[in-house]
């Protein structure tokens, strides 16, 4: 049984690219990049906000992702 990716991801983290001891995570959110559309969201990546919902950043989003 082969498990197909959701098309749109909201990908609640965070940025880990500066991260020299975090290189797995990283890899983990560049190929699932490679497979669906991810939104990032996290301390970090820009528009973050402690301060918001998940209903603030679900509006912020162009699509509703399919997963969380």
């Amino acid at each position: 049984m082969t498990y197909k990716l959701s098309k749109r991801i909201l990908y609640l983290s965070r940025n880990m690219s500066g991260y020299k001891s975090a290189s797995y995570q990283q890899d983990i959110c560049e190929e699932l990049s490679r497979q669906a559309n991810v939104y990032f969201y996290g301390p970090g990546y820009p528009g973050y906000s402690l301060r918001d919902s998940i209903v603030d950043i679900l509006a912020r989003l162009p699509e509703r992702p399919d997963c969380i």
